[in-house]
């Protein structure tokens, strides 16, 4: 078992990196080993430098054709960047020793990569029942990886629980990992504060601490464990966007920004920090350089980017709040090619015509939305949302009141009382303040945290209220 982070900072590696990039610029080949190719593919997938990755692969499969390690490479970069299930076959299969790990692992990544992970789990079953007693526990744990790694966190439990040496620490790593995974996360980081008093200088055991905190909304102590990730190395892009992401949680976007930007300037072909700096300056209402970011997010981001819905949305309502308005709906009529909800398109659509004052069209993309959902409750609230969001407090006061006598969610309470805080009704808003912030404080947070001193904790805004004159 072995962690590559680490080994990618190492000595040995650095070592043999410079002289594969040597020999790059040189024209010349560059002979070291398939596994050693295989690493420098890896690092350069892990910087966003998905050029480089594949040349390297190239290079492999160039001077070892045929073999295993390349193969599965080049075809573990067809997933990656366009999860282009076919092309990543073509490869698999010219692996001729069906076997080997390699074949296994990368012929159980494409049908995971291809939704098919119940698939995997039983073709992997059948695979486990051939290994040799000594390399099961190797097996097992880099199965449990594989799931991990595609957030199928329930089946990588299932593989970590089988391996028989418990006592190695990157097991214990994977193993905390899963549990965060899973939401067992007290479980999870004790596992990562015990590695962290036999080692404090990882920024791994720190950024996997920082991220379970962030889940659990323990936003301050993220920050602290990525700071201290980052005191031991500034240029660790995880232990950055942890406290990038803990920053814009608590609604300090413009040290969120700072963050943000260094996470990109180490990873520039990256859409993630590209869209978050977008997201910043548009709660910052700086609508230009809003764009200029969300729409680099866009030039960055692969057609099998996680991210690329919300980068559409966003540049919407970014153009949306720059009075282009057909630019905003052209932008969400991409969508239409995306695997989503396309009754909350709609339930967008309709705010941004709302937010232009075509009434007309808003309400034509409302009753869409509400048909097209099938009168689902959480549509309905979203359109209260718009209603909101545009001002209009009577109207949405009216559609959560509406919403209430079906389902009984903290946000109603939220939004309320953000309604009745802007209509200057003290008592209705005190009443609903107390209910959001005991029922979801982290939402209340995120919805009414404009009305309180920056960074006070939701628990203390009744009190900060009714102390206020």
């Amino acid at each position: 078992m072995s962690n590559n982070n680490d080994y990618f900072k190492s000595k040995e590696f650095l070592a043999i990196l410079q002289e594969y990039e040597d020999c790059e610029e040189k024209g010349m080949p560059c002979i070291i080993s398939t596994d050693d190719y295989a690493n420098i593919t890896e690092y350069y997938h892990t910087k966003g430098l998905l050029d480089k990755a594949c040349r390297a692969a190239d290079e492999a499969l160039r001077l070892y054709p045929g073999m295993a390690v390349p193969l599965s490479c080049r075809a573990r970069l067809c997933l990656i960047m366009n999860n282009n299930i076919a092309e990543a076959e073509y490869y698999a299969n010219q692996i001729e020793e069906i076997y080997d790990p390699e074949y296994i692992y990368i012929k159980a990544e494409i049908m995971i990569a291809d939704n098919q992970a119940e698939k995997a789990d039983e073709y992997l079953e059948e695979a486990v029942k051939e290994t040799d007693e000594e390399e099961h526990d190797d097996f097992c744990f880099d199965i449990a990886c594989l799931f991990a790694d595609y957030e199928h966190y329930d089946i990588a439990w299932k593989w970590i629980k089988r391996v028989v040496d418990v006592s190695d620490d990157d097991y214990l790593e994977l193993y905390g990992r899963i549990l965060i995974g899973t939401g067992k996360y007290a479980e999870g980081e004790k596992i990562f504060n015990n590695l962290l008093d036999k080692n404090p200088f990882s920024t791994i055991y720190w950024n996997n601490l920082a991220t379970s905190q962030l889940k659990q909304n323990n936003i301050k102590d993220s920050i602290q464990s990525s700071e201290y990730s980052i005191a031991l190395d500034p240029t660790d892009e995880n232990a950055l966007i942890n406290k990038a992401n803990g920053l814009y949680t608590l609604g300090n976007f413009e040290e969120a920004l700072i963050y943000y930007h260094r996470y990109s300037t180490l990873l520039p072909d990256d859409d993630y920090g590209e869209m978050f700096q977008g997201i910043c300056h548009l709660c910052l209402n700086q609508y230009e350089e809003a764009l200029n970011h969300l729409l680099k997010a866009e030039s960055n981001a692969l057609p099998s980017s996680p991210n690329l819905l919300d980068i559409y949305q966003e540049i919407a309502f970014t153009k949306s709040k720059l009075n282009d308005l057909q630019g905003a709906i052209q932008y969400l009529e991409k969508t239409d090619a995306l695997e989503c909800n396309h009754a909350e398109i709609s339930v967008i659509k309709g705010h941004i015509y709302l937010e232009h004052g075509v009434s007309d069209m808003a309400q034509k993309y409302f009753d869409e939305a509400f048909m097209q959902s099938k009168s689902d409750p959480e549509i309905f609230f979203r359109i209260a949302v718009s209603f909101y969001d545009n001002n209009l407090f009577y109207q949405a006061i009216q559609m959560f009141q509406l919403l209430q006598s079906r389902v009984n969610w903290p946000e109603l309470h939220i939004y309320m009382a953000a309604c009745y805080k802007e209509l200057g009704m003290k008592e209705p808003f005190l009443e609903h303040l107390q209910i959001a912030v005991e029922q979801d404080p982290e939402e209340s947070r995120q919805v009414l945290s404009y009305m309180f001193p920056q960074g006070m904790d939701p628990s203390d805004y009744y009190s900060y209220i009714q102390n206020s004159k």
